[in-house]
């Protein structure tokens, strides 16, 4: 199957994408970058080097700089990598990826799979009237919940996702659905260049997500990683894709239509899911 992938390269998408490299029946046809856990730049080069480890080549474009009020998470660190990404080696361009994106929900088949792993600006921008199946981080759960939240993705880019809801079908992967996974120093044991590279940028971040969740280990979370499986859509499991009335309160109530969110049990079969994922891609 191919993959169109756009990514705000932090911490997360990266060991994402080192699964879905990892992979022999996914075709990665394309990279796109967009700014959130680090600007466009900076996280086109940081998908430049988790493919350099990998051994792996993909075309990538940064996309648009963004404007003066943007700031970074800083939970990936200064440059998204937990401090061990390079400096940026390319200039952002205001329309490549747009025009990228666009391109390839004009051309793809039935079985290829836009995936979004940041906020949604550039495919906002591309605007296509017509898309393959859109899998994408984002919403933190269906309304009616005692506490949707905001999703981080939604809230770097409110108009861009408005209108990716508006006028697009997308299936979510939302806060929720990977709030009871979490990785383990286990899946990072591998002494592969790639497995070395992954342990180091996911140290400062997988104490933080232990943090936040309570939990007295390293751990780190895996949403993008989870996103990644469900776009390549095998060994799912208990997972399931339900149609929700409206999409949740990060999207701002807009009536659900074509959207569907992905629900993940607290099931430990689950977590074993990603975790395998995780230990082959880093073998």
């Amino acid at each position: 199957m191919r993959i169109f992938i756009d990514t705000d390269c932090g911490v997360d998408d990266a060991l994402a994408l080192a699964v879905l490299v990892s992979r022999p029946e996914v075709e990665i046809i394309g990279v796109t970058t967009t700014s959130g856990n680090t600007s466009a730049v900076q996280a086109a080069r940081n998908v430049a080097d988790v493919l350099a480890v990998m051994r792996h080549h993909i075309p990538v474009i940064a996309g648009p700089v963004p404007g003066p009020t943007f700031t970074p998470r800083l939970v990936h660190g200064p440059d998204g990598l937990g401090g061990h990404g390079s400096r940026p080696d390319r200039p952002g361009d205001p329309h490549a990826a747009s025009k990228a994106i666009l391109e390839f929900c004009e051309s793809a088949g039935s079985e290829d799979v836009l995936l979004c792993l940041g906020p949604m600006t550039n495919l906002a921008a591309a605007k296509p009237q017509s898309s393959p199946r859109i899998v994408a981080v984002g919403g933190a759960g269906i309304v009616g919940e005692s506490d949707p939240g905001r999703d981080p993705n939604s809230e770097v880019d409110i108009a861009a996702s408005t209108w990716v809801v508006e006028n697009l079908g997308v299936d979510w992967v939302t806060i929720n659905a990977g709030e009871h996974i979490w990785l383990r120093e286990s899946e990072f044991g591998s002494t592969t260049a790639s497995g070395r590279f992954q342990r180091s940028i996911h140290e400062a971040y997988g104490w933080h997500c232990a943090q936040r969740a309570g939990r007295q280990v390293w751990s780190p979370s895996a949403y993008d990683t989870i996103a990644a499986l469900a776009a390549v859509g095998s060994e799912l499991g208990k997972w399931e894709w339900v149609t929700p009335t409206f999409v949740g309160s990060s999207m701002w109530g807009t009536p659900g239509g074509d959207h569907r969110m992905l629900t993940v049990p607290a099931d430990e079969s689950c977590a074993g899911v990603v975790r395998s994922a995780v230990s082959k891609a880093l073998a």
